[in-house]
């Protein structure tokens, strides 16, 4: 290895400003103008507590912009979407779905792009349970043996990994159909407008 390489390694350039730090340092410690002289242990751990100090008060913030942000991107996955929706068949008419209702659906996650079914699947909620959005405003409306098939925007989330990563690399439908729905709703649940 040649001089000039040697002399370029970082190590070597730290231990050079090491050692002129230290030169200055040494030669500056008596004149009571400079840094050096009022460098005392004293100082120096008083310094070092108030780096800390600072360290601990940006680490404490910028755990607080995080929480912040997450909060944010929560409600921005809360953000309303468009409901897109066509009416396969009407229902045979009798209770509506309401909030609180008590729904019976079967559902299938379609490819619409070669109509594989991705998931089929029954089941029985609240409407205002949560269960899942873009079902739950999709059956607002309909009566029992209503079909509707809806458009998943690419950034819906069901909460399940596997089916929302489809979702969003591929244009997805839900086929909702409504198999029965209570005549009396619940009070207690809040839904999705």
């Amino acid at each position: 290895m040649s001089i000039n390489n040697f002399l370029k390694l970082p190590i070597v350039k730290l231990i050079a400003m090491i050692a002129m730090l230290y030169y200055i340092y040494d030669k500056t410690k008596e004149d009571p103008r400079t840094i050096s002289y009022h460098l005392t242990k004293e100082n120096l751990v008083k310094s070092v507590e108030n780096v800390k100090s600072g360290v601990e008060k940006i680490s404490s913030a910028s755990k607080e912009i995080k929480d912040a942000q997450a909060l944010i991107d929560e409600a921005s996955e809360v953000k309303k979407f468009e409901l897109f929706y066509k009416n396969i068949r009407e229902g045979f008419g009798g209770s509506k779905v309401i909030c609180g209702s008590e729904v019976s659906i079967e559902y299938e996650l379609i490819n619409s792009q070669n109509s594989e079914i991705i998931n089929k699947s029954n089941m029985k909620f609240d409407i205002g349970s949560k269960f899942n959005e873009l079902i739950e405003r999709t059956l607002m409306g309909m009566t029992a043996g209503g079909i509707r098939i809806v458009e998943i925007p690419s950034d819906f989330k069901t909460g399940d990994k596997v089916y929302d990563d489809i979702i969003q690399n591929s244009k997805m439908l839900y086929r909702v159909s409504l198999l029965s729905v209570s005549e009396q709703a619940k009070n207690n649940l809040t839904c999705y407008e």
